[in-house]
């Protein structure tokens, strides 16, 4: 109740007291203003920042085919991270026969294997993929795919741990990434919105196919048919990273073509 009353007393601060696109109040785009303007991959027009809010979500959102293929990136990552996350703790209890104590310990090295993940994947994108995000998330999900078989099939808690702490540190790759090529796909007016869609998508569609649809299978017919429906979204996700990663290259394309 109390973190609730605390959101909703900053959400309402923020309607009443926080003000439109720095554009729409007569001043510079912000990158402009800090100095940290740096060539955007769509590049942004002056008279397209005069837009409604609805026009951009209809022009730049609905209608752009790889916010959507992002979105659903994200919504099958976190089915992935929440079907492992939510159930864990059962399937080792049960299915495993595990103690509780060596439960969570699994269950701490899937959270805590994600901390040195998300301080590295950004610089090494940047560096080593050349600002190109889809790559290093589709050799991840390669990665977690592979180490489903070790969670589900391992019988001591060593396999089971590494192959959790193994998921939990390569799933955040592509969620991290997902959320960093969102606001790259679009202009930067149409960002705050395209990162909207993909939030909502993923946690409406993502995280209830993780916990209520993992489980019912897995209830109904046993969980083997969980972990099938994991590896579905696995294969799913590398896809849409795919073809992500072949719009940008359209776009760059495009852009090249213009020069």
């Amino acid at each position: 109740m109390i973190p609730a009353a605390i959101a909703s007393i900053v959400a309402a601060i923020v309607v009443i007291f926080g003000r439109g696109r720095t554009y729409n109040e007569g001043l510079p785009p912000t990158g402009q203003i800090l100095g940290t303007q740096k060539e955007e991959l769509v590049e942004t027009k002056t008279e397209e920042t005069k837009l409604s809010s609805w026009e951009i979500f209809r022009d730049y959102i609905l209608k752009d085919k790889n916010v959507w293929f992002v979105s659903f990136i994200d919504v099958f990552t976190y089915m992935i991270r929440f079907g492992v996350l939510t159930w864990l703790p059962l399937y080792l209890l049960q299915e495993k026969g595990f103690s509780k104590s060596d439960m969570r310990i699994a269950f701490a090295m899937f959270e805590w294997a994600a901390i040195p993940t998300t301080l590295f994947v950004g610089i090494l994108t940047d560096t080593l993929f050349k600002g190109r995000r889809m790559p290093l998330a589709m050799l991840a999900l390669t990665g977690v795919f592979a180490s489903l078989f070790l969670y589900w099939g391992g019988q001591t808690l060593t396999a089971v741990t590494i192959g959790a702490a193994i998921i939990g540190c390569l799933i955040y790759v592509p969620m991290f990434l997902s959320s960093l090529q969102t606001i790259e796909l679009v202009p930067s007016f149409a960002a705050g919105s395209a990162t909207g869609l993909r939030g909502l998508l993923s946690y409406v569609l993502g995280s209830y196919s993780g916990t209520a649809l993992i489980g019912y299978t897995a209830d109904k017919l046993g969980w083997d048919y969980g972990f099938y429906l994991i590896m579905f979204a696995v294969v799913m996700c590398i896809f849409c990273c795919f073809m992500t990663h072949l719009g940008v290259l359209e776009i760059e394309r495009k852009k090249s073509a213009k020069v």
